[in-house]
């Protein structure tokens, strides 16, 4: 193996090594080692044949060409490497900071509008909870809808009954109204006959005085008497009169009676019962509605509860920015092993042979090592989840 594919070996390994940090496989790192100890301990290997060929020549002479020529060739490509994953390492330091601040960031943004959402998801249920228990029978003070409309059912049903009745009432009222009015013209046939003797009265007492006035003196206390009678017809006349006007008085009112109740009477009663099927219908069509909103409460009332399930589910799922960031924190301890193996590569100088040997040996001593300690922290790592769903509580 030529010095020249030692190097690059090494380049290729150190680069594979970067590689495997980033992704986090153990395979990759393990390769990416095992070439970079072959790249660079064939290398060495390579100088070292080279000053034994040259044997003869003074040994400050060699060790002179040996660290000018290896010196020349290997160190300016592991300070490449070495630079490279400095690089590297910064670019992932800075990516990983930035990522981190820009979950936190969001998932506190997110946390606010979930709790907000809670929050409102709580009163919606409260105002559901408050609508069903007012709405039922529950409470005392309940409104229950139901109730409402069999009461009204039965007010109508009495108000139909209480206007059957009252049109029968009125049909019997409006008979005996005719009857009353029969009998008071019958009453005025009596008025006249008493009209009548009341003239046939006034009549006889005139032809009494005229009989006392020829009997002279022995007719004179008879023609007194025949007077009062005279004077008893003209009041019972005057009488009869007055009674007259009033019984005309009352007929005419009760015509007007008779009437306004003959109307009420004749209205028909098919329409009252029509306006009671059709408010009955009414209030069926309120039943139903009753029902319709009671079924979507509940459906509300649902859904809010479905609704807190999820936000729950969702709350639990913003746990993502804690496991992300501890997984992006356990990642500056792959950033500070690369680190480590770049220093190991800044120290060498490359002049004394012996020396470089030791502090390659030293830089596959570290890589071995961390290479442990990686594996070590892989089985120790606290985050270990891959989704959102219940895990067990970890304490750490």
């Amino acid at each position: 193996m030529s010095n020249k594919w030692g190097v690059f070996l090494a380049v290729a390994a150190a680069a594979v090594l970067v590689l495997g940090e980033i992704l986090g496989s153990l395979v990759l790192r393990w390769v990416a080692e095992a070439g970079l100890i072959i790249g660079l301990v064939g290398a060495l290997l390579q100088s070292q044949s080279g000053s034994a060929a040259t044997e003869g020549a003074p040994e400050s002479v060699e060790q002179t060409r040996i660290g000018h020529v290896d010196g020349g060739s290997i160190k300016p490509a592991l300070d490449e490497v070495r630079e490279t994953l400095e690089f590297e390492a910064r670019i992932i330091n800075q990516e990983v900071d930035r990522v981190d601040h820009l979950i936190k960031d969001a998932v506190q943004t997110m946390g606010s509008c979930f709790h907000q959402m809670n929050q409102l998801s709580s009163e919606q249920g409260n105002c559901v909870f408050e609508i069903i228990n007012k709405t039922s029978d529950n409470g005392d003070d309940g409104l229950n809808m139901q109730d409402f409309l069999n009461d009204a059912g039965e007010v109508l049903d009495q108000f139909v009954d209480m206007m059957v009745i009252v049109s029968r009432n009125s049909l019997e009222t409006v008979h005996q109204i005719d009857d009353m009015v029969n009998q008071l013209t019958e009453i005025f046939s009596l008025i006249e006959s008493v009209e009548g003797l009341a003239s046939q009265t006034n009549l006889l007492a005139l032809n009494a005085s005229i009989e006392a006035a020829r009997a002279g003196e022995a007719g004179r206390g008879f023609a007194v008497v025949a007077d009062e009678v005279r004077s008893l017809s003209i009041s019972s006349a005057e009488l009869n009169s007055q009674i007259r006007d009033k019984i005309t008085s009352a007929n005419g009112s009760i015509s007007l009676l008779r009437e306004s109740v003959g109307k009420m009477a004749s209205s028909d009663i098919s329409e009252t019962i029509e306006t009671k099927e059709r408010v009955g219908k009414m209030l069926v069509n309120v039943g139903s509605m009753n029902t319709f909103i009671a079924e979507r409460v509940e459906s509300i009332s649902q859904v809010g509860q479905q609704m807190e399930v999820a936000v729950g589910d969702a709350t639990r799922s913003l746990q993502f920015e804690d496991i992300s960031s501890q997984a992006l924190q356990s990642l500056h301890h792959n950033i500070n092993s690369l680190q480590e193996i770049s220093n190991g590569l800044r120290a060498i100088q490359f002049i004394d042979p012996k020396e470089t040997s030791a502090q390659l040996e030293e830089i596959l001593i570290t890589c071995r090592r961390l290479r442990e300690q990686g594996a070590e922290r892989n089985r120790a790592r606290t985050v270990s989840q891959v989704d959102m769903e219940e895990g067990e509580v970890e304490l750490f």
